[in-house]
């Protein structure tokens, strides 16, 4: 079974985008100012069972960061892993998804390849709070295994588009953000 819900992220951030901001400040001001750094690289099949966002979501409330942000980092790691397993590692386009019967192919190809990772496929996911370089935010960085992906063309963030909207999403709770070539690893930092 698949189940898709189409959600407008403008709708759903326009009332929210302030008090995500301050929640995320106050939570760098609650006593998560001192620096740290967190990792995790999976490979083969732990890419299909393990589920990193909730990995990284549970990590940054055990250091007392705010719900909110907390949500707000959710939802930029979900897109980025989502971009690295299934554009990088797997090489699914999203092209596919552009109309009804593309996503059936979309998620049928995902099922079969996910079956056919070796160790050689993985995800590394880095976090790193007050470097240096970014006082007082969250950098994060998601590398894959894969010949890299062309995000320039998911950045449009066209309403009709059926694709490319989590990029967009990435690009609009971010900072910063940086692909680096061969487009197989991302760098966004979050305040």
């Amino acid at each position: 079974d698949v189940s898709i819900c189409l959600i407008d992220p403008r709708v759903v951030f326009q009332n929210s985008s302030y008090a995500l901001v301050e929640n995320s400040r106050q939570a760098a001001q609650g006593g998560q100012s001192l620096p740290f750094s967190w990792h995790i690289t999976l490979t083969g099949n732990q890419l299909e069972k393990c589920d990193i966002p909730p990995l990284c979501n549970h990590y940054l409330q055990q250091l007392n960061c705010g719900q909110d942000f907390c949500q707000k980092i959710f939802t930029i790691v979900a897109e980025m892993i989502s971009n690295a397993i299934d554009h990088g590692v797997l090489e699914l386009s999203s092209e596919l998804k552009e109309d009804p019967e593309g996503f059936v192919q979309y998620f049928a190809a995902r099922e079969q390849r996910m079956k056919m990772l070796t160790e050689r496929d993985s995800v590394s996911i880095y976090m790193s709070w007050n470097s240096r370089e970014y006082p007082e935010s969250l950098t994060i960085e998601v590398e894959d295994s894969g010949k890299g992906y062309n995000f320039s063309t998911d950045t449009a963030g066209s309403d009709t588009k059926l694709s490319g909207r989590g990029s967009h999403l990435i690009r609009r709770l971010s900072e910063r953000v940086e692909i680096f070539p061969p487009g197989n690893k991302i760098k966004v930092v979050v305040k």
